[in-house]
This record gives C-alpha cells, structure tokens and sequence, in this order.
C-alpha cells in the first residue's frame, strides 16, 4: 500500500480500499485523532470541501447531475481524486474532479470513457469558441491571464491555452481544455505547479527577439531536400532538420540536436539469406537473441513479398525475423524490451556513442555501391525498453532518400543491437537538385501559412530562467513543401 506523510490521506487510502463511498469514510476519518502537524485542510473538513466542490462544478457542468454517485480517491503529487459514476456499479463513463490536498481548490476534472476516444470531428474554431467560454466560466472574463496557444493546439479535442508574461505565451504555464464530438467541455488539465509563481522566474525582454521576418531566413537554413518516391517516381520536397523551436535571441536551433549528417561508410554487403525457421533461428543465435523454448509462429503476406517469423513465450513475443519471399534477403530482425535479460533502466551508454555502434552493424548489411548515409537526428533515447533509436537514410547525390530508412535500436545499458530494420533500395531516376526553389523562398512560403509563435518556456524543472524561443505548430517536423512548387503538403501528399 501507498503511503503519504499525512495521517488523513492514509486514512482516506484504507477506507477506498474497502470500498467505502465519500460519506462513510469521511466521517470516520473526521474522529481519528491527527497529528500535531496536519496539512492545512483538517480531515474533519473534508466532506465540507468535497461537498463545495461537487456543488460548485455541477453548477458548471450541468450534465454531471447524470453521475450521482460519488466515492473519494487519493490522487498524485498531494492531490484528491472525487469520482462521479453513473451508479455505483457502473464503472464507465466516470468524471474525476481533482482537488488540491492543502488548500481544498478544485483544480480541473477529465472524463473517463474506459477507452480509447477516438479523435474529435468537432470544428477547430468552434472548438476553440467553446473552450474560451469555459475558460471565462472558471476564471472571470480575463480568463486568468491565459490566452489560446496555436502553437499547442493540433486538434479539436485539445484547446491549450498559455498564461500571458510580457504579452508572450508562457507554455510551461498551460491549462488544456478537453471538447468532444458534441462541442461538450470533458475536461481541464495542466497549469503551473504550485509553490512556483511565475514571479520567480527572469523572462527575457521581447524587444531583444528577432523580428518575424528575421527569424524566417533563420528557419531557411533548416530546410533540407529529401526524395520521396511515389507512383509517378522520385520527386524532391523541403523537409524540417530542426527540434521545431529556434531560440529567439540567436535564431539557432533552440534544442541544439544535430540533424541530417552525412556520412561515409564502409558496407560489406553481407546481408544474411533466411530460407526456413531454423535458419532464421540461428541467425538471431549469433546475435545473441535466444529462441529456445519459444513457440514458433510463421506469417506470410503474399502482397509484400514478405514473410515473418515470430518467437513467442508466455504470451509474449520475444523475437522477430522477417524475410524477403523473392530472394530470401533479411528484412529486419528484433528482440523485444521485455524479454531483454535484467530489464535494467540503467544508462552505460551514451548518445553520442549510439552513432558508431549502429553504423557498424549497419555496415555489415549495407549493398557495397552505398557510399555514403545520412544520420537523419541525434539518437532518440526510448523509456521503454531502455534503449537507443538511430534512424539512418539512404542518399542519391547528397539528397536522402526518405522510404530508404534504415533503423538501428541499441540497448542503453549493454550496447547490444536490438534491432535491425533494413531498406530496400531499387534503381531509379531521381529528379536534378537545380529544380528546387532557394530555401529561403520555402521558408517565406510556410511562415505565411503557419506563423512561428514566440514564447517564454522552462526547459528543465529546476530552470529559474525562461527561454524566449520561436515555437512551430507542434507537427512541424513532420510538415514538408513541395521543392519545385513551394507549396505545403498535407501529410497524405
């Protein structure tokens, strides 16, 4: 059992444990003796609070009176959970209401459907309409200081609102406000941790910012070509090699990643023939990757050409091999994070080792005639499964290839490669590089249709200075121009 330094939320874990509504084990909680030191709210005091609470949001929400029933949880970082159901055996769709354990404030609340929602239909702008209007309910017509971020708002289904310092968004300051299908307010989450007010923290003078105009010849030097084939063939676009913010001060890339280097390589082209399952079990033996005691299941896809094999143990898939069915060549291999020995999180290696190791496995595969790759981003650390993404393109005439990727995963704690997925590079013609517009005609293009925003925001927890940085829509990294046309692409094109 979870246990907090306050004797009144241990109380309240024991009596939602036994599942116990609000009002039975409030009232007992309100005759336990409490400790000298208690938290400001008294546990005699709670039921008050919760009552005010539950009062106070179903005046603002008027559908809440369709979830009568009420129990109490405790919730994270000293906060409580009130849980409105249907009925007390009805399990979903439930609203959680979160309540701030030392001041009794209601802090926002979220509707839980105990499933995937799927993603909203609802019109942005009338979204965005909804959401201010609930955003002067709870706060007064200034809404707090908060005004509505584009730069964080990609959907209907999440408004994202920022408190204003110095008349700039400051992100790390951001309450979402969650609309569905119907136009219906679901949901409040986010603002700024307590014991932090914003006073505290140096905001640098938006008058030493770079102009708009400025800052989108900066954003021209992170515009890179790439090929993208399609059924007509090859054809060149503009894409972004940036973290997607650029500091405001200097214009430079404000994560400072490094982003589509070139590299010379030298392939050995020793990519290994897989015929049957026990070939293919022997390869991931000599790539340290165990199968025995593992039920084989095989997979054919006609269409691809394509053809898998999978361990499984438990339930669990532990490894995959797929195979080229026209010539038997690997495609990719992979041992699962969670089959992995130790399941350490410990981090012997570092990102700027990741490089070199999958550069070396991926030499061993590579066709010989391939020269050069292009790392496509600094290595992408992965939580889950405690280890390394380095993603690799391949290139014609210095230009990258963007269906030609080559993915290495490598473990964070031994170094061990994880996983291979390899390309599949066929003869083509590949459009002349002189076709493209400048960079900087690209750039003014895009900037005209998805205005850089500037804000303030904290990049580390413990920072006591907020950075002034230019901010792109949060998919501008996946965004792309046509090179010859200038126009920007929708994803699907």
């Amino acid at each position: 059992m979870k246990r907090y330094k306050s004797a009144a939320k241990t109380y309240t874990i024991l009596a939602v444990l036994a599942g116990m509504t609000v009002a039975a084990p409030l009232q007992a909680m309100a005759k336990q003796a409490q400790p000298a030191a208690s938290q400001p709210i008294k546990v005699a005091a709670l039921t008050k609070h919760t009552e005010k609470v539950v009062e106070e949001a179903r005046k603002m929400l008027p559908y809440l009176s369709q979830f009568p029933h009420q129990s109490i949880e405790p919730g994270e970082d000293g906060r409580f959970v009130i849980q409105l159901q249907q009925a007390k055996d009805v399990e979903y769709p439930r609203i959680s209401l979160f309540v701030d354990g030392s001041t009794g404030e209601w802090t926002g609340f979220r509707r839980n459907n105990g499933g995937t929602t799927p993603f909203s239909t609802y019109p942005l702008n009338q979204a965005k309409e909804k959401a201010a209007a609930f955003m002067k309910t709870w706060y007064g017509n200034d809404m707090g200081g908060y005004q509505f971020n584009p730069s964080m708002t990609t959907s209907a289904d999440t408004i994202v609102f920022s408190r204003v310092v110095n008349g700039i968004p400051f992100q790390n300051d951001s309450t979402s406000i969650l609309v569905d299908n119907s136009g219906e307010v679901i949901g409040k989450t986010g603002g700024l941790s307590k014991g932090r007010p914003q006073d505290n923290y140096v905001f640098p003078k938006p008058e030493d910012a770079l102009s708009k105009e400025q800052v989108a010849k900066e954003l021209s030097r992170y515009l890179q070509l790439q090929y993208e084939l399609k059924e007509d063939g090859p054809l060149l676009r503009y894409a972004f090699a940036f973290s997607g913010e650029l500091d405001a001060l200097t214009g430079q890339d404000a994560a400072g990643g490094e982003y589509r280097q070139i590299i010379k390589v030298q392939p050995k082209g020793q990519t290994p023939l897989i015929r049957n399952a026990a070939e293919a079990a022997s390869f991931l033996a000599k790539q340290g990757i165990k199968t025995e005691g593992a039920s084989l299941k095989e997979e054919s896809l006609a269409k691809a050409n394509r053809k898998n094999y999978e361990w499984w143990k438990d339930e669990d898939l532990i490894a995959i091999i797929g195979v080229n069915t026209t010539d038997n060549r690997l495609l990719n291999f992979e041992e699962y994070p969670r089959m992995q020995e130790g399941k350490s999180s410990e981090r012997k290696i570092t990102p700027e080792q990741v490089p070199a190791l999958a550069i070396k496995e991926l030499e061993t595969y590579l066709p010989q005639n391939e020269k050069e790759i292009i790392l496509l981003e600094t290595p992408r650390y992965e939580k889950n499964g405690n280890s390394y993404q380095a993603e690799f393109a391949l290139v014609r005439e210095g230009i990258p290839v963007r269906e030609w990727r080559n993915v290495i995963v490598v473990n964070a704690e031994s170094g061990k490669i994880i996983k291979v997925s390899l390309s599949n590079p066929e003869p083509k013609s590949f459009p002349q590089a002189n076709q493209a517009i400048k960079p900087e005609q690209a750039a003014a293009s895009y900037v005209e249709q998805f205005p850089l925003t500037l804000v303030y925001e904290l990049k580390n927890a413990t920072d006591k200075e907020a950075k002034l940085v230019y901010k792109g829509i949060d998919t501008i990294r996946g965004q792309r121009i046509d090179a010859v046309t200038g126009k920007i692409l929708d994803w699907k094109e």
